[in-house]
């Protein structure tokens, strides 16, 4: 499943897949990993995906099927990184919209850190980030941040308009 992994985030996206210590056991419901990493393919910059202290409780028909529907996930940190001084072009809000078919049933981060480089460096720490689908399609998710010195609570409700497989749409 790991070569798998490997040959599919290859062969159907523009990303290269890196996993530290990865653990596969679909038939007890685990998929771990200390460090999951996705770097554009073709540029030697940091990862634009990072994922410290994975853990999951997946549902094995959610891998036949494609989606995480079933499936609860775990991790320490998320670092998400867009940057405009390197040579990979960032995900249009279209783009952003694919990843979220692979929202979990549960989910439970620690820490995301949000990291945007072009002129001035701009970090935004997110702290535990959960969140869960409600009725398929939905997903609610909450998170607490320090900017400036102050606490930002964050509640998020998404709710996904499809077209045929992909998603178009936000309400």
């Amino acid at each position: 499943l790991i070569r798998i992994a490997y040959c599919a985030v290859d062969t159907f996206t523009d990303l290269r897949l890196e996993l530290k210590s990865p653990v596969v056991q679909p038939f007890k419901s685990i998929v771990s990993a200390a460090e999951i990493h996705l770097y554009p393919k073709d540029d030697s910059g940091p990862p634009f995906v990072s994922v410290l202290g994975f853990d999951s409780d997946i549902d094995v028909r959610d891998i036949y099927v494609g989606d995480l529907n079933r499936t609860s996930i775990r991790a320490g940190a998320v670092i998400l990184y867009v940057s405009d001084r390197d040579n990979t072009a960032d995900p249009s809000p279209l783009e952003w919209l694919q990843y979220l078919s692979w929202l979990p049933k549960q989910l439970d981060v620690g820490g995301v850190h949000l990291v945007s480089a072009s002129a001035n460096t701009f970090i935004f720490p997110l702290e535990g980030l959960t969140g869960e689908r409600i009725e398929g399609e939905q997903f609610t998710a909450s998170a607490r941040a320090l900017y400036e010195g102050e606490p930002l609570d964050f509640a998020l409700d998404l709710s996904a308009t499809r077209d045929q497989v992909k998603f178009t749409g936000l309400d």
